[in-house]
């Protein structure tokens, strides 16, 4: 059983080949341009390879949201925030 903060990891779901070599279940980083983030990896082969899902929420002191790794900017269309967007990669390792 997996103890510490990786217990409390947010689980992002990719395809098995966007993994980066990380099993289904390990633990790695989520990292983009201005931060990083623990997560817990989960593989689902329907998933496209150019996405990875993090659920939304979680509390910012306990490292569980995505807004760590997003900048704040608007969309070209309507001007609204550009949420859900962000270039991000997976890299082994807590």
């Amino acid at each position: 059983m997996v103890q510490g903060p990786a217990a409390r990891s947010p689980v992002v779901t990719v395809h098995p080949e966007a993994a980066r070599g990380v099993p289904d279940g390990g633990f790695a980083r989520l990292e983009s341009a201005i931060g990083s983030l623990p997560i817990q990896v989960r593989h689902d082969p329907k998933q496209r390879r150019d996405v990875a899902l993090l659920a939304k929420g979680g509390h910012l002191r306990e490292n569980r949201n995505a807004n760590l790794l997003s900048r704040a900017r608007a969309t070209d269309i309507g001007g609204g925030g550009a949420l859900y967007d962000e270039p991000v990669r997976i890299a082994a390792g807590q």
